[in-house]
Parts: C-alpha cells; structure tokens; sequence
C-alpha cells in the first residue's frame, strides 16, 4: 500500500489518472483473453461461478473508470466530502472483489493440467483481475489524504484583471483595424477558421487563427498544414504527427502554473483536464493553443493563434 500522508494534492491527482489509465490497460487485455477463450469454445467449459466473479469485475472496472474521471474533473475546482467518500467506495469494493476471487479460486475452482493453454489464459485473467483489484485498494488511502484538501478551490483570475486584459484587448483591436472593426468582425464571424491580413507600407503578414471549435474525442485533429496534429484521447490531450520531432513547445495553466510534458510513443502528452496554454515554435512561427472545457467531461474547445513571441521558455522533446 502506498503512504499517502505527505503526498502534494498534485500528485494524488497524477495516480488517480495512472489507476484509471491501468484500469483501461488492463481491462483490454482480460478482454482479449476471454474473447480467445471465447473463440476456443473452452470459455462455455469454465464453472459459471468463476465466470460470474469476473463479470462482476468488469462491470466494476467501468464504474471506476467513469468514477475516476468525474473526479478528476471535479476536484480540481474543488475538494468535497463527497468525493473522499466515493473514493473511498471504490478502494473498499476492489478489496471485496480481490478477496472473493481469491477464496473461488483457492476453495471451488478445479486445477487443470498447468500445461494446458487455454488454462493458462483462465489464470491470467485470474492473475490481471487481482492485480489491478489490488492496485485499487489503494484508492481508500488516497481518500484519507485527500480530507486535508476539503474545501481546495482551483485559483481563477480575478475580475479587473479580465476586465483590464478585455479593454487592453479592444484598445489594440481598434489602434489595428480603425472604424473597420466592426466590419472585419462581420465578414468573419460565419467563419471559424479565419486568418487575419496585416499591411503595412513594405510587407503583407497573414496570421493564422483558429476560435473555439470543438475538439474530437478519441480522433486525430490536423492542425496547421497537416503536419502535427491534437487528439484527446481519454484523459490526455496529444500533440503528434509527422513533424512533431521539429517542434518546439511548453505549456502552461491559464493562472501561470506549470503543466508537465511527457513524450510517448512519439507524441507529446499532457494532462488535458488541466486546460492547457500550450505555446510553440513550429517552422520559424510562433503559436499558443489553449484547450478548455465545453461542459460534458469529453468536451473540450481548443483554439490556435500565431504569437509574435512566446511566453514561455519553450524546448524540444
């Protein structure tokens, strides 16, 4: 069991996503098991005893995953009782689960020949179920923790530093496009995608520009000229494609806090509940994508705009 007592809140939210991304790993592996026992006909042969134990689990693992993930999103705007409790909940049926299986399997499950295939994927179904049972047990200490962060509100911006940012916001607006403003604004506004033209006397410079559209889930989105591209994907937001390797990048919260980067599988990956500011260097431009929550906990809006310069010290991966 892991000690929980002098963990940092952000690091209890680190594993809560790392048990809900173990729950997913490991539950598509004991699918993929059943599924060829299904096919070998020997899965009809198993006592329905332990079939029953390992339906139960299943259900279970998905009740966790859509548990974990509510939250996630929820304590990171703020810490209550009811999230301990339902936490806690959790930890104490994986331990019901992992020791009832454990019983079945020792007292009323008839050893077959240790060499037999099939048999050995009816025991690392076995063997999945109360590992992943077990790392869940786990969850009740974090539980405990957490009750020193009841009442933990995530830092807004306050008011006159929005009211401030808007008026310096349209103070510039107007110094760039004059008494055209309100026309450029209703050209554009059936558009979305839109890139808006800055002329002087010497050079024409045209910046790229995205608003608010929506994010798919579970799907590549193409960004700038196909060559990089975000995905959210369950709890992380993506940044992959075949130019990822020239970029580089950093992010940040919108309050200034630090958001951690990792690389997997030739993406860069980051937490997307943390809402993003993500700034990059991407063939000589500068850009800043900022991802933020649409309502539903898989609905996330990102928009794209070409910076002068970042704001952030950015780095390769």
């Amino acid at each position: 069991m892991t000690d929980y007592s002098n963990k940092p809140f952000e690091n209890i939210l680190h594993d809560l996503k790392e048990d809900s991304d173990s729950i997913r790993k490991y539950k598509g592996i004991i699918e993929k098991d059943i599924n060829k026992l299904e096919k070998s006909k020997y899965w009809s042969s198993i006592p329905t005893g332990y079939i029953k134990k390992i339906k139960e689990a299943s259900d279970f693992f998905d009740s966790c995953i859509s548990e974990i993930t509510n939250i996630l999103v929820d304590i990171r705007r703020k810490v209550e009782q009811h999230h301990i409790n339902r936490l806690k909940q959790i930890g104490d049926k994986a331990h019901e689960i992992n020791t009832d299986l454990v019983t079945y399997w020792s007292r009323e499950y008839p050893i077959e020949d240790p060499n037999n295939e099939d048999f050995k994927i009816v025991y690392s179904i076995y063997i999945n179920v109360r590992e992943l049972t077990a790392s869940l047990e786990d969850i009740s200490n974090m539980a405990y923790r957490l009750n020193y962060f009841i009442g933990r509100r995530k830092l807004q911006p306050k008011p006159k530093q929005v009211i401030g940012f808007v008026s310096l916001l349209i103070s510039v607006l107007v110094l760039m496009f004059g008494d055209n403003l309100y026309d450029k604004f209703d050209r554009n506004k059936k558009s979305k995608l839109s890139k808006i033209a800055i002329s002087d006397a010497k050079t024409k410079l045209t910046k790229y520009s995205i608003d608010s559209i929506e994010l798919p889930y579970l799907v590549s989105q193409p960004i700038f000229d196909s060559g990089l591209y975000l995905k959210h994907y369950f709890n992380d937001l993506e940044i992959g494609g075949a130019n990822i390797n020239t970029i580089s990048i950093n992010a940040r919260t919108i309050t200034g806090e630090s958001v951690t980067l990792e690389v997997n599988n030739n993406t860069i990956v980051t937490d997307i509940y943390n809402e993003p500011h993500i700034e990059l260097n991407y063939k000589n431009n500068f850009y800043a994508i900022d991802i933020v929550r649409n309502g539903s906990i898989h609905s996330y809006l990102y928009s794209i705009k070409e910076l002068d310069t970042p704001t952030i010290f950015l780095k390769r991966y």
